[in-house]
């Protein structure tokens, strides 16, 4: 009888521990399907432009808020002016007004001052 007992004991065991690792494979499987969901909403904007600087490619984050993706493409397309580039007459006036809230932020930036010297 004592056997058996043991028996039982170690079968209890084996489904805790097949249960345990059931558990850690459905958590795994659904950080693979949350990591497969974003990256199938990756994508890109080629923003085609007539005049001198030719085109730029944003890439959207599908991890961040649409703020957060309208800031990234107002400092691209800020980059894109400066370096030489002319946006389209049509080019979204939200992110127009973002460039220009960057670039005000940008001038009025002032370098901290010296802490001392370094010897």
């Amino acid at each position: 009888m004592t056997g058996e007992a043991e028996m039982i004991g170690q079968l209890l065991m084996a489904v805790e521990s097949l249960q345990k690792k059931q558990g850690e494979l459905e958590a795994q499987l659904r950080e693979i399907t949350k990591a497969q969901a974003i990256d199938a909403r990756r994508d890109s904007l080629d923003i085609q432009t007539a005049a001198k600087g030719g085109n730029f490619k944003h890439y959207l984050d599908p991890g961040a808020t649409a703020h957060e993706n309208d800031l990234l493409l107002a400092e691209e397309a800020r980059n894109f002016v400066n370096s030489g580039g002319v946006l389209p007459e049509t080019f979204s006036p939200r992110i127009k007004a973002l460039i220009a809230e960057i670039e005000r932020s940008a001038a009025a930036w002032k370098p901290p001052a010296p802490q001392g010297t370094v010897q």
